[in-house]
């Protein structure tokens, strides 16, 4: 057990604890001490298991009313590392503050108020209108839902630790620290591979509600234990535990906030990273935080696990597959994608919790040393989910926090020994890290440079960073292009007759681009589409044509304006909705649509939310008996064509595929359509069907594929498809 020194050295003379209980150490019998460590420990067992299925959860449950993006899943990670602060405060300032009975008491209280505000399922009332913040409409909608359930459930490890550890000075309460992130570790695992395939989104709801009410009652006999042990008498005066015997100095605090808020930056980078060019699915998110986890449970297990020379030695290979795998993203598989990213996640989280693993205290200070980890944590959310996306028109997060974890690993080893030996190793660690740092950030500088080539505009949202780009400035090839992420999503030719010409998936020999050619056009036609972009579908408008485009980032609807024609030069009338797609059109009557058009992609994700059942049964109020519903099925890793084939037989459609080649003279992508309609004659168009491949009138559509839901979507399903 280690302990710091006066002067911020690092210790480990604490006597091993004992290997049996006397009566002498304990106020009650060794039986009863046995029971009541293996209650508390079953107790943080079940509080840190129930915290990390909640998470994904209730984030999956709200996840279709704000536009699907991963950024819904780091706000509300940043309102779990919130509460988990307060949850730790409450302990620290509960165990310091108060006499062991009122702790008790307290403890109880908050429990009942806690049952009461079962189950923890959101009511539709929250679903946003578009006018809001998104991130801090869902951090109120998590506030008012599972706010207090949560603050109990992350208090549980450190108050009960404490409350051990004074009735039983000689157990050692930093392993249930780890025996608490294996709980959380096993909580994840479990979601996405047993929970969420077995259980209705109401069903995991109402098992995780009974799950806390035994939760609230185990507590509650742990509390009510401390209760009958406590002296009446002796009052405020054996409040808590006594002081921390030693003085912890500003540096080792101060380590003890920045390792885990880089820990935490780096996971919820790495999520963001891996997400944005597959799907916002809770198994990507669950990942890179299972092994965010296994980082904390490896560190605080045993001293014996971490080894600074492995870890530290694994580092600069862990740097340098970074920056190969931020010049490939996009190419590279996506197997390799998440393999990499998550070994240099792994590595980096050893090293930032090794080290502050380390640096803990004599356990009579545990309480303030978990919240200062807390606090670290929360601070890594807020800048990734509220200061990035104001501060920053990029996403760096990622390069920040890998600079930030190679700065901390020098600085922690700088500082570590007697003060006789520092200085030879402050010599050694500073001329490793300069050369190690100089290589580096020149590798992220030249990552950010070449992003940031030939870029005129950029812009930052809760939905991701967009830029746009002009190539060609002053001669007849000049164009314009905006980029999500990595993707290309608009591109608009800026000289002659071309600037009118639909580019990259809407092409004229693209699903898109036969549709409109191709659908009753002898009458004014009323378009739907879901997903602006530059609003290229504009190029394809007659007058007399109506567009309401559907764009849940307002972002785009300014550079589309701003910086692109389509929308200003179309002779149809035009109309842009702010807000969630499937929100939006829930809400509207019928708009009797002729053709609508499904393409919301982020960078080169898909919004699962936009491809259910409830969702296409929202689309298929909205359009006409004849229409045609157009969806874009474009992707590097994902095989969408059988859950839309799926989804056109659960609503009576007739369904094809269409697959346009690149034309790089007209500025066309390799683009995939499908089109699918109530009535087949729609499709079976001279000028649609010789293009097309897989036609499937509804009752030859296969039944083999489950239907996604809101319930149920089988995207590593779709992934497995497209890897082979």
């Amino acid at each position: 057990m280690a302990r710091i020194l006066p002067d911020g050295a690092v210790s480990s003379d604490f006597a091993a604890p004992p290997k049996s209980f006397s009566d002498r150490q304990l106020p009650f019998r060794p039986v009863e001490a046995k029971m009541r460590l293996a209650l508390s420990a079953s107790t943080i067992f079940l509080a840190a298991f129930l915290v990390f299925q909640v998470q994904p959860m209730i984030a999956g449950y709200i996840l279709p009313w704000f536009g699907g993006s991963g950024a819904v899943w780091t706000t509300a990670m940043l309102f779990f590392q919130v509460v988990l602060v307060a949850g730790y405060a409450y302990a620290h300032c509960s165990i310091t503050w108060l006499a062991p009975r009122t702790q008790a008491g307290l403890h109880v209280a908050l429990l009942a108020g806690a049952i009461v505000l079962l189950p923890i399922a959101p009511s539709p009332g929250w679903k946003p209108d578009g006018a809001t913040d998104p991130a801090w409409q869902i951090l109120l909608l998590l506030g008012a839902n599972v706010g207090l359930p949560f603050l109990l459930l992350a208090s549980t490890s450190p108050l009960l630790q404490a409350w051990i550890h004074r009735a039983q000075p000689g157990v050692a309460p930093y392993r249930l620290y780890a025996l608490g992130n294996a709980a959380s570790l096993l909580a994840l695992l479990s979601y996405p591979f047993v929970f969420e395939p077995m259980l209705t989104r109401h069903a995991r709801s109402a098992f995780w509600s009974w799950s806390f009410a035994l939760f609230a009652l185990a507590s509650a006999v742990c509390a009510l234990g401390t209760w009958r042990r406590a002296r009446p008498e002796s009052g405020a005066l054996v409040a808590g535990i006594r002081p921390a015997r030693e003085r912890i100095g500003w540096t080792p605090r101060m380590l003890w906030l920045l390792l885990p808020a880089t820990a935490s930056l780096l996971m919820l980078a790495v999520t963001h990273q891996i997400s944005q060019d597959v799907a916002a699915i809770p198994f990507l998110w669950i990942v890179p935080l299972g092994l965010y986890l296994f980082s904390f449970v490896l560190v605080f297990e045993s001293d014996r696990w971490y080894r600074r020379p492995v870890f530290l030695g694994a580092l600069a290979p862990a740097m340098a597959g970074a920056l190969w795998l931020l010049y490939v993203a996009g190419h590279a598989p996506i197997g390799l994608q998440v393999a990499g990213w998550s070994v240099i996640l792994l590595i980096c989280c050893t090293v930032c919790h090794g080290e502050l693993a380390r640096l803990k205290p004599h356990p009579d200070a545990l309480t303030g040393y978990y919240l200062a980890i807390a606090v670290g944590g929360a601070l890594g959310g807020v800048f990734a989910a509220l200061v990035a996306p104001w501060a920053l028109d990029l996403f760096l997060e990622l390069h920040i926090g890998l600079v930030l974890c190679c700065a901390l690993a020098v600085a922690a080893v700088a500082l570590d020994g007697p003060p006789t030996r520092r200085s030879r190793r402050r010599r050694f660690a500073w001329a490793a890290a300069g050369l190690g740092g100089l290589v580096l950030a020149a590798g992220l500088g030249f990552d950010v440079h070449r992003s940031g080539r030939d870029v005129i505009a950029t812009a930052r949202s809760f939905h991701g960073a967009m830029r746009v780009s002009r190539h060609g400035q002053g001669t007849a090839q000049e164009v314009s292009a905006l980029h999500h992420g990595r993707t290309a999503h608009g591109l608009q030719w800026r000289v002659g007759a071309r600037r009118r010409w639909p580019t990259l998936y809407y092409g004229v020999e693209s699903g898109a681009g036969l549709a409109f050619r191709h659908h009753d056009p002898q009458r004014p036609r009323r378009i739907g589409a879901v997903g602006l972009g530059i609003g290229t579908l504009a190029a394809y408008g007659r007058p007399g044509d109506r567009f309401r485009f559907y764009e849940i980032d307002r972002e785009v609807v300014r550079l589309a304006r701003s910086h692109f024609a389509h929308l200003s030069d179309s002779p149809a009338e035009i109309e842009v909705v702010v807000g969630d797609a499937r929100v939006s059109l829930e809400r509207e009557r019928p708009q009797e649509f002729d053709l609508i058009f499904l393409d919301a992609f982020s960078s080169d994700a898909i919004p699962v939310h936009l491809l259910t059942r409830e969702a296409f049964e929202i689309y298929d109020r909205h359009l006409r008996h004849d229409g045609i519903l157009a969806v874009h099925i474009t992707s590097a890793h994902l095989d969408l064509e059988p859950p839309v084939r799926a989804l056109a037989r659960h609503l009576g459609m007739a369904a094809l595929r269409i697959d346009s080649p690149d034309d790089a003279l007209r500025g066309a992508a390799r683009a995939s359509w499908m089109l699918l309609s109530r009535n087949a004659a729609s499709l079976d168009h001279d000028g649609i069907r010789p293009a097309a491949s897989g036609f499937a009138p509804a009752e030859a559509t296969s039944v083999m594929q489950p239907v996604w839901t809101d319930d149920y979507a089988d995207v590593l399903g779709a992934l497995a498809l497209r890897a082979n």
